[in-house]
């Protein structure tokens, strides 16, 4: 098994918005924070069958701030619902398979 605590930590979630135009400028808004959260990058993609539909995707500093970013605090889920996340999304934590235990 490899080490995932540093490399390769990947969050995912897809779910629809009130408004997309609304969603990215809050999105665009959190780069403090997602630094603070073990952040290392991410990225908004949307839909191209449904314009308030979003996928979001964050590089993190290890599996533990991954984990954690959905479950330390309410902070998250009050900044999805003031973003206009209509259904709170399952969230995907991975690592590349290649790293992944057998």
């Amino acid at each position: 098994m490899s080490d995932t605590s540093s490399a390769g930590v990947r969050v995912v979630a897809i779910y629809p918005v009130r408004d997309y135009e609304e969603f990215r400028a809050q999105f665009q808004r959190t780069t403090a924070r997602q630094t603070e959260l073990g952040v290392r990058s991410s990225a908004l993609h949307r839909s191209v069958d449904n314009p308030n539909e979003v996928m979001v995707t964050f590089e993190m500093r290890s599996a533990a701030d991954a984990l954690a970013m959905f479950t330390a605090d309410d902070r998250i889920r009050a900044w999805m619902d003031r973003a206009g996340v209509e259904v709170y999304p399952a969230v995907f934590v991975g690592t590349p398979a290649s790293e992944s235990p057998s």
